[in-house]
């Protein structure tokens, strides 16, 4: 596969609109990993480096820093094999989590609806503070950090999470993709290819049209029908809380059971709707093994 391109921010640095620091400055670029658009070594003099980088959050869809100055190294520029699609994954994960760990803390979301702010969790998450239940309110950020990171911390050895990893999951920064980017950097995930469809076990950031934001997991994807199992909080789809999109909320389910058959249920939303929803959007798999669940009722 082809590599591209990625610019490591070690610090915040000031983003400009050309290969210039006295050109007009656009944004700050926060801490973190970034596509790195074209990359101009030694412009426009030997003392300076300048990388391009993708950047969602501005008009124009990109800002350049200044990388090096004379031995001051700001960013790292390298090169990363490009996003592998569900056929280049392998078949289990040798640092990966069973499936059953997931699905046996869902139950612990059942009570929980939709709030846009003073979300809680079920659960302390090892590593940083987090309010808890009740009252029984979360949002799309904070049920996937709960669920993903209590899987990880109960279930791999040595796994740590903290404050940095936490602003990253809840899009704190500039980085619109920073809970994908944040997921891939710990090793809790793998890059998938956005247009592809999505491996089990995928975690989602999307952006619509108008720029409204959603972190949602597809549990899984029917090749034949191209249906896909969401997992996800929301306040829409037919949804208040943790749910299933358009199929119903946890708490219309038996415990820890999947919609049944829900590939042949034609509310069922299919990847097609996904890319349609959401035009801009990043995905990576969870190394997730041994997984049975969205098909066994």
């Amino acid at each position: 596969m082809a590599n591209t391109l990625i610019a490591k921010v070690q610090r915040n640095l000031k983003g400009f609109t050309d290969p210039d620091t006295a050109s007009q400055f656009e944004c700050m670029v926060k801490k973190g990993s970034y596509e790195c658009l074209e990359y101009r070594r030694k412009f426009p003099g030997p003392d300076t480096d300048y990388a391009r980088l993708d950047m969602d959050t501005l008009a124009d869809g990109d800002t350049w820093i200044c990388t090096r100055w004379k031995k001051d190294v700001y960013a790292k520029v390298v090169e990363q094999e490009e996003t592998p699609r569900q056929s280049d994954l392998p078949e289990s994960f040798d640092d990966g989590v069973e499936e059953a760990s997931l699905v046996a803390l869902l139950d612990r979301f059942r009570a929980f609806r939709y709030t846009p702010r003073g979300a809680r969790y079920p659960f302390p998450l090892q590593g940083i503070s987090v309010k808890q239940s009740p009252p029984h309110k979360n949002n799309c950020c904070t049920f996937v950090e709960a669920l993903v990171v209590r899987a990880w911390l109960d279930n791999v050895p040595g796994f740590r999470w903290d404050a940095h990893g936490h602003a990253q999951l809840m899009i704190l920064g500039s980085d619109l993709f920073s809970p994908v980017k944040e997921l891939i950097e710990r090793g809790i995930a793998v890059a998938l290819d956005p247009d592809a469809p999505p491996a089990p076990w995928s975690v989602v950031q999307g952006w619509s049209a108008n720029n409204s934001g959603h972190s949602f997991i597809i549990v899984a994807h029917h090749d034949e029908s191209d249906r896909i199992l969401t997992l996800e909080s929301n306040s829409a789809y037919g949804l208040d809380g943790v749910g299933f999109r358009k199929l119903g909320g946890l708490r219309e389910f038996q415990p820890g059971q999947a919609p049944s058959r829900w590939w042949e249920n034609p509310r069922t939303p299919t990847w097609k709707d996904i890319r349609r929803w959401y035009p801009k959007r990043r995905l990576c798999a969870l190394k997730i093994n041994n997984v049975t669940w969205p098909w066994a009722s």
